[in-house]
């Protein structure tokens, strides 16, 4: 299997930002104005932080390996007979997957991509495991 690359989607993703970090900031800069706008300049980190993770974090998904980020946003690559067990996981508008695996952290891949189909179906003809399980019975 050749190795396929599925980013984030950008409205889930900008909106999820938007709603933890960017609204915040913003309220922030309303009700406690500084001389500095310190909170409108966070506030407008929001946009470089999505395109940031749209073209720095891409899941990959390869015949020996599935490569995503953990927690920290540092990406890994397991194979896939190390993978343990997956969960389902939802922060506001970005669904994930965490991948648990013998030997660290687990690994948070983005269900919320580009092209939804294609991760189900390059995922669903992935080597036998929690992985694959979970999308054939999705």
């Amino acid at each position: 299997m050749e190795e396929k690359r599925f980013r984030y989607a950008f409205v889930p993703l900008f909106a999820t930002i938007m709603l933890t970090w960017g609204i915040p900031c913003f309220l922030w800069q309303a009700f406690w104005p500084d001389e500095y706008s310190s909170g409108l300049i966070l506030g407008l980190t929001s946009l470089p932080i999505a395109l940031g993770m749209i073209f720095i974090a891409p899941v990959r998904v390869r015949a020996a390996s599935l490569r995503c980020h953990n927690f920290w946003g540092i990406n890994r690559s397991v194979d896939w007979d190390t993978i343990e067990s997956v969960t389902p996981f939802k922060l506001i508008l970005v669904r994930y997957l965490r991948v648990y695996h013998r030997g660290g952290q687990p690994l948070w891949m983005p269900l919320s991509v580009d092209d939804e189909a294609g991760l189900a179906a390059a995922l669903r003809a992935s080597p036998e495991g929690p992985v694959r399980r979970y999308f054939e019975g999705a």
